[in-house]
C-alpha cells in the first residue's frame, strides 16, 4: 500500500498556518476530518496530544509523524502538512 492510496487531496496542507506544535496537531486534525466526516477533530487532537505526551513524534531532519488511535474509525486516515519556515516539534535534532 502506498501513502498516496490513503491520502485525500482535501487532507493536504501545502503551507501550514500553525506556528506551534499544538497548533499543527489541530490544523492536521481539521484537515483529516475532510476524509473521515464522522471523525470529531477534537477527539483526534486529544489522541495526538496524548501520543506526544509519551514522546515527540518528530523523527529528525525537519520531519514529524504525529499519529494516534481514535475509537470508532474503521480505517486509517492520513493528513499531510508542510511548513517552509519550520515548527519546533521538540525532536532530538
Amino acid at each position: 500500500m502506498k501513502v498516496s492510496d490513503l491520502l485525500n487531496k482535501r487532507s493536504v496542507i501545502l503551507e501550514l498556518g500553525a506556528t506551534s506544535k499544538m497548533e499543527v496537531l489541530e490544523e492536521l486534525a481539521r484537515a483529516v476530518s475532510f476524509d473521515a466526516e464522522s471523525l470529531d477533530p477534537s477527539l483526534l487532537v486529544e489522541a495526538l496530544r496524548e501520543r506526544e505526551r509519551l514522546g515527540s513524534t518528530g523523527i529528525g531532519d525537519g520531519v514529524a509523524i504525529p499519529h494516534g488511535k481514535v475509537q470508532g474509525l474503521d480505517r486509517m486516515v492520513v493528513s499531510f502538512g508542510r511548513s517552509t519556515s519550520g515548527i519546533d516539534f521538540e525532536s532530538m535534532d
